[in-house]
């Protein structure tokens, strides 16, 4: 996350009146996505670019574990009351308040990635839409 980022969590969360944690985890599920996107697009790199090279692979083997890592700790707290209790207890180094936020946060972020929901045609549409606008730019 970058600052931006908090800032829009907290504006659109007071705005809308949601939860904050609902609204970071729905941030979180869009740098996933962006996530996949450039790791398809440093594949691609490397597979025309003949100078992209092995640093750049390692650098996408790098975005893959780190998919793969939040994916895999949101999966684990949605299904293992281990990992629930793990959660909890790192967010118990907080106040209540934070506490609940993030324990959401977790919850949320794990909902949204379990159900299927960044598969959706109306997402995948504006992601693709937006990545284009992004590369077009360029």
């Amino acid at each position: 996350f970058r600052i931006g980022e908090i800032v829009r969590v907290l504006f659109v969360a007071s705005r809308l009146r949601l939860r904050a944690g609902h609204v970071a985890a729905t941030v979180l599920a869009e740098r996933l996505s962006d996530l996949v996107v450039v790791i398809l697009c440093v594949g691609v790199a490397v597979a025309i670019v003949p100078t992209a090279g092995a640093a750049t692979l390692v650098v996408a083997l790098w975005m893959i574990a780190s998919a793969v890592l939040v994916v895999g700790a949101l999966g684990a707290v949605r299904r293992s009351e281990r990992a629930r209790r793990l959660a909890w207890h790192v967010a118990g180094t907080f106040n209540d308040r934070i506490r609940t936020g993030l324990l959401e946060f977790v919850w949320s972020a794990g909902q949204l990635v379990r159900e299927g929901q960044l598969f959706r045609p109306a997402y995948l549409g504006a992601t693709v839409g937006m990545w284009l606008l992004y590369l077009t730019a360029y």
